[in-house]
């Protein structure tokens, strides 16, 4: 009714076209719904008056313009920059979902041990956020991530120290 159609390949991605500057079906905006957090741009009359109806419609919790202050979504810290472009960061995500493997008093000092069972399930809890963030937009973090991954499903003490070295 307002005018968006469904994205061909991606469910949760509303997309809209509109004449702009005399250009007929132009792309105009998107919107991006991730469980109940709603992300979106444009720049089409069509697009803006379409958000301005979903406001009146719906109370959102929160409505910030990335271009005035930075928010969180999807586990990511999102600001959009003076050019137009996009500061991504996994930061906060890592260091509230993350956890250190726990190692006991004195697992140090032979790091070429096997990890025990608690440490590898650990290890795996730590591997699948940083793999995560790498996906996600953090791909600096995917070299670590994929080298920690090589280690399972029998990593060393050595392996889980360097695990909690990457999360720093």
């Amino acid at each position: 009714e307002l005018g968006f159609k469904a994205h061909p390949l991606a469910p949760c991605v509303v997309i809209m076209y509109e004449t702009i500057n005399g250009v007929p079906d132009a792309f105009s905006g998107l919107v991006c719904v991730e469980t109940d957090d709603l992300l979106g741009g444009g720049i089409g009359s069509k697009y803006l008056s379409a958000i301005e109806s979903l406001r009146k419609t719906y109370t959102f919790g929160k409505w910030k313009v990335l271009q005035e202050t930075s928010t969180e979504y999807g586990g990511r810290t999102l600001k959009q920059l003076p050019d137009y472009s996009f500061h991504i960061s996994m930061t906060r995500y890592l260091r509230e979902k993350a956890k250190e493997i726990k190692l006991e008093r004195g697992r140090g000092k032979d790091p070429k041990a096997l990890a025990n069972a608690g440490e590898i399930t650990q290890m795996r809890g730590v591997n699948g956020k940083l793999n995560w963030a790498s996906r996600e937009g953090m791909p600096q973090g995917a070299g670590d991530a994929s080298l920690l991954s090589s280690t399972l499903p029998t990593p060393t003490v050595k392996d889980l120290q360097e695990a909690n070295a990457a999360l720093k």
